[in-house]
């Protein structure tokens, strides 16, 4: 895939070495950027190079105004914008970096993935979904700590499919796109989908995660063939290696997702009392596929409780209690020989048309 070529063109010549840095450490994978303190500079660069995009600081161009005719424009604000820039989609500079490259995905996504169709990426493809009938408290630390021990190996994306569970809030993530945004694109296609699709992927601790939508009643809104295409094209249309699937509630499709895991945990509380809603989603399983309780782990967690009204910290997670548990169940699942393919999982019949 072409590499979105992106100018950056900032009089302040520490703050675009430290862009420019971050976004090569980050989205080498996806974008090419180039690095202007000087108005000259840019101007004989444009000249030899054509970029995508430009992003382009308060008092930059003092020469030249054809900045105003180029396509794919963005310019960053210090806190004022003047009236001939404000045709243009504007991004404020003092703020996140991981913040400032999700904004200029959502405002040129288009341009970005505009190639992302022609490329496919599901070989050697991993999802985990991780339930709790009971609905027990830890599923979502315990997810995290999972998602940040397989990331130290893989590139981990985490969705939350949660309902009111504070999650945004206890994870620290303001977030301007969520998991309803993006179902609704995919009522848009494909491309429309894939070209927001970074404005909605927020970083916890070492992988990259999608929150859950703010209104739940987006849930009852889904149809089952929306979910399948949206795991299809995360699966086959990114890069993500392993899907961390934090199933917080049971959405529409919920056995074809789990058909197409490589593992099912299900969570409980004590092991030495009987967990009827384990014991429930195993008669269902042996009903709908007796296949899925093959990859079903059940895991009881005990120890240390985490209150709604705490944050998670990622890194305390996985280097406490939880995190222990999480690597004995890894060194175990490693354990257990061949990994399965996703590939070999991956029907199209049913997965990617939702049937």
């Amino acid at each position: 895939m072409k590499k979105a070529a992106i100018a950056v063109c900032e009089k302040d010549a520490d703050y675009v070495r430290s862009l420019l840095n971050y976004i090569l450490e980050i989205k080498e994978n996806d974008l090419e950027v180039f690095g202007f303190s000087k108005e000259e500079e840019y101007l004989r660069a444009r000249e030899k190079k054509k970029f995508d995009i430009l992003l382009f600081g308060e008092g930059f161009f003092q020469k030249s105004e054809d900045y105003r005719h180029t396509d794919h424009a963005i310019y960053l604000s210090e806190g004022m914008v003047y009236p001939k820039e404000e045709s243009l989609p504007v991004l404020y500079k003092y703020q996140p970096a991981d913040s400032l490259i999700r904004g200029i995905y959502q405002c040129m996504g288009n341009v970005i993935y505009r190639q992302e169709s022609q490329k496919n990426f599901l070989k050697d493809k991993e999802m985990v979904v991780i339930y709790s009938p009971s609905s027990q408290k830890l599923q979502t630390p315990f997810s995290l700590a999972t998602a940040e021990a397989l990331s130290a190996r893989k590139k981990v994306l985490y969705l939350n499919f949660s309902i009111c569970r504070g999650f945004c809030k206890c994870a620290g993530i303001e977030k301007k796109m969520d998991m309803g945004d993006l179902f609704y694109l995919i009522r848009e296609g494909e491309t429309e989908f894939l070209s927001k699709l970074q404005g909605s992927i927020y970083t916890l601790g070492a992988f990259s995660v999608i929150p859950p939508p703010e209104n739940p009643e987006h849930y009852m809104e889904w149809t089952g063939e929306e979910v399948n295409c949206f795991f299809s094209w995360l699966l086959k249309k990114t890069d993500y290696e392993v899907l961390i699937v934090d199933m917080g509630c049971m959405i529409p499709g919920f056995f074809q997702i789990l058909e197409q895991c490589r593992w099912i945990w299900l969570l409980g509380e004590r092991e030495n009392k009987r967990d009827f809603g384990i014991e429930e989603m195993r008669g269902l399983f042996q009903k709908r596929n007796e296949k899925l309780n093959q990859k079903v782990k059940e895991i009881f967690l005990s120890g240390e409780q985490i209150s709604g009204e705490e944050m998670y910290r990622v890194e305390e997670l996985y280097v406490g209690e939880m995190g222990n548990c999480v690597r004995e169940l890894l060194e175990e699942v490693d354990q257990l020989g061949d990994r399965m393919d996703t590939e070999s999982y991956f029907r199209r019949d049913e997965f990617g048309r939702g049937k």
